[in-house]
This record gives structure tokens, sequence and C-alpha cells, in this order.
């Protein structure tokens, strides 16, 4: 090998690795670019997913396109100003049609409990377990998770939900500090609260009692809805309805009663309508016509009205007064008696005692009951507060010349 052939290979070798560099430099790039291109375009699609779920998810506040529905709550879809479906959330109820199938009638949206079948817990695998923290990931991050709680609706204009003014009442806190009052509340709502109950409020006014007594009465109706569909399409305001449907009956039953009557059980809610046969006949009335079912009707409150109101008032708190006074006079007395025997008891267990005491004492002579009074002297001092005597005992003459 000459001098120049030796260059030529020092040359070649060095020409190549320098090639092998080059390339190697050249791969590394092209990684980092694709991983780059890859990471931009995910963000990109991520926020783009993320944009829309959100828009739609802000329509949805205003029931466009979707709809948000919550547990216990029930919406009507309008097509054209005509109801074509309800849609509802509830864990443990169904419509009728949806596990009997559809056949045309209002009976289809009777509400129905149900229940979910039971699946048996599975421990998930290594791998499902990270397969499914992706998945929460990936619907976090693209906003899919804005849609769990949302339902279609349709494209507007051709699709709505029903909106409509619900009146009702309720107690509220007197701020004059007089105990509860009862307050008119209205508001536009697009739902229907099915199946869960609720409490609304009932005034009768100017009821007569059987004494001709004129009172308002508050009525605490706790309502359940049955059949949405029934509830807001056979009729305009179905709490109205239900209430002045009520009214006749409800102003029969507190002319059966006394004012007093009424009256005399103030800590707990009443039970005349609940006892009532009429009133019970009229529920099934109510639940077949309107799908509403009044499961509780108590009276809440019963006040005298009129001219006579403040002296009626006034006597029945006088005698309410008197029967607490009363019940605490017999309390008392019965704790007197039952002190009474307890100190009858204690006092025959010492007699008992002490006879038995004293007579085992007697039995065995004079000088057992002299020694006995010397060892209870002390005690009876100490216990009058005296001090316990010193008592010399008499010695023989052989134990004086011992000492």
């Amino acid at each position: 090998m000459t001098f120049y052939t030796f260059c030529d290979t020092l040359n070649v070798g060095k020409f190549l690795e320098i090639t092998h560099r080059q390339r190697k430099g050249d791969s590394m790039s092209f990684y980092f670019a694709l991983g780059l291109f890859i990471g931009t375009i995910s963000v990109l699609c991520c926020g783009a997913s993320f944009l829309v779920c959100f828009t739609f998810w802000t329509f949805a506040q205003s029931d466009k396109f979707f709809t948000v529905l919550k547990e216990g709550y029930t919406k009507a879809i309008m097509s054209n100003g005509k109801p074509v479906r309800l849609v509802m959330r509830s864990e443990n109820h169904r419509f009728r049609k949806e596990l009997e199938g559809t056949s045309g009638r209002p009976q289809d949206w009777d509400i129905v409990e149900y229940t979910p079948p039971a699946i048996a817990p599975a421990t998930p695998s290594n791998m499902e377990g990270a397969w499914t923290r992706i998945t929460r990931t990936l619907r976090f991050v693209s906003g899919v998770y804005l849609f769990d709680d949302l339902v279609w609706i349709g494209f507007p204009p051709a699709y709505s939900v029903y909106t409509y003014t619900f009146h009702w009442s309720s107690r509220v806190q007197d701020p004059r500090g007089e105990g509860m009052k009862q307050v008119q509340r209205s508001e536009a709502v697009s739902h229907i609260l099915a199946p869960q109950q609720e409490v609304y409020f009932a005034l009768i006014e100017a009821a007569k009692t059987s004494e001709l007594v004129p009172v308002n009465a508050s009525v605490a109706l706790t309502v359940r809805i049955m059949n949405p569909f029934k509830a807001l399409f056979n009729t305009h305001q179905w709490l109205k309805t239900v209430i002045n449907q009520s009214e006749p009956l409800i102003r029969e039953v507190i002319g059966r009663y006394t004012f007093k009557a009424l009256t005399e059980s103030r800590e707990t809610a009443s039970n005349e309508l609940e006892n009532d046969e009429g009133f019970k006949a009229h529920r099934k009335t109510l639940e077949m016509e309107y799908g509403v079912n009044i499961v509780l009707a108590q009276f809440r409150s019963i006040e005298p009205s009129g001219k006579h109101a403040d002296e009626i008032t006034k006597i029945s708190l006088q005698e309410y007064t008197a029967q607490q006074e009363l019940k605490k006079a017999e309390q008392k007395v019965k704790i007197a008696d039952e002190e009474a025997k307890a100190i009858g008891i204690l006092a025959r267990a010492t007699k008992g005692r002490l006879q038995e005491e004293l007579g085992a004492v007697v039995a065995l002579g004079l000088a057992a009951v002299e020694l006995r009074k010397m060892e209870l002297l002390p005690k009876g001092l100490l216990v009058l507060g005296g001090q316990a005597p010193v008592m010399s005992l008499p010695f023989s003459a052989s134990d004086k010349k011992t000492q």
C-alpha cells in the first residue's frame, strides 16, 4: 500500500463517519418535528372540541339544541306547538312506554318504579384501569363531560322546551316576628318536578267550623306527579286546578269539627283530611284526570278570621296556657307520688332492718344491749355535731396493782 493509498483510505473513513452522524442528526430532527406536529394537532383538536362542547353547553342553558336535565326533573319537548315527547332523569323511575312500548295513549307517560339491573363489581385489570384513566382524561380535556347532563332537543325553532308560568304558595318566617306567613310566588319554568315529591301550601279563607266560627286554614299538600303529560297538558295550571277542586272538600271537612278540635294539637299537624273518606276518593280522581297524587294533606295552621278573631285567639290562648299549666301540675303530682312511694319503701326497709338487728341484740341479754348503746352513742353525738366522749372502763383491783 502506497502513502497516497493510505491517505485516501483515511479520508474515506472520515467521510463515512461524518455522513453517519449527519444521517443520525437528521433522523432525530425528523422525529422531533413529527412529535411537535402531532402534539400541536392534538392541542388544536382538543381545543376545538372543548370550544364546540362549551358552545353547545352554553346553548343548553337557554334550551337551544340541548337542555340541562337534573335528577328528579321532567321536561316536555315541543314541535310546532305540540308535545312530541317527554324526557325525565330518574335512576329508579321510568315512563311506562319505555318499559311496555308505545301505544299512543296519555297513560304511556305514567311514571312507574324501575329497578336498575344489578351489576356485579369486577376488579379491573391494569390495562383496563390505565385505559379508564386515559379516557377520563380525554373526556375532560376535550370537554365531552359537559354533555353528561344534557339531553338532545332538536334543531330550533322547530323543536323547543315547553315553558309556562308556575304559581305556588310557600310559608316563610314573618319579618315582624309573628311566626310563619304564607307568600304567593310565581316563576317561568321549563320543567316539572317529577317523580320527586314537593310540598305546596293552600290557603282556605273564611271557612266555617261546626259552630260557625270563621277561620283561615293553611293546608300543606305533599304532591307527587304520576303523569307529567296529564299535569302539563290536561289543564292550564295543574296546581291551581288541584287546589281549586280540593277547596270545597277541605271546607266541608272543616265544617265537621269545632274550632277547639281543629286547634287542640298545636305541636303537630292534624290528620282530619287524611281520615276523611271523601277526600281520599277525591285524591284518586285527581290522579286519574291530572296525573297528580296528593301523598299527604294536613292542616298546618287554623286561625280565626272576622271581627271576633282577636277575641277568639285570646280565649284559645288562655285555654291552651291553662292546659299546659294543668299538665305541669299533674306532672308535679306524679313526681311527688313517686317520691312518696320511694320514701315508704325506704322506711319499711329501715324498720325491718332495725327490728331484726335489735331483736338479735335483745336476745343476747342486758349486757349486749348496754354494749350496743355504747357503740351507737359516739355516732349519734357526731351526727348532732358533738364530739365522741372518752369513756372510762372499770378495772379490777388486780389490774390497778399491776399499773
